[in-house]
């Protein structure tokens, strides 16, 4: 006849002889729920698609403002186009 035994939460089971039954999990699964974030929060996550855009469209008008205003040397624009170019060929290679 089955010997009974209390199991983790003192409940009482009878021990079955096959040794095919699983384990029943300790704890129960809780289910993940995500909460609804502001559309704004993605300023605030690194790498972000939103800080990506904001960063390029503050950049554009940085550079195109300041090439309107001020008379910018060629060689400058040389030494500044080095990074850009750099990054383009990094796209290119992926």
């Amino acid at each position: 006849s089955p010997i009974p035994t209390k199991d983790a939460y003192g409940n009482t089971d009878p021990v079955s002889s096959s040794s095919t039954q699983e384990p029943a999990p300790m704890y129960p699964e809780e289910e993940v729920v995500s909460e609804k974030k502001p559309w704004w929060n993605g300023f605030f996550v690194m790498g972000h698609v939103l800080q990506i855009i904001t960063a390029a469209i503050l950049a554009i008008a940085l550079g195109l403002g300041i090439s309107s205003a001020v008379d910018v040397p060629e060689s400058a624009r040389t030494i500044i186009a080095i990074p850009g170019v750099m990054w383009l060929r990094c796209l290119q290679a992926i």
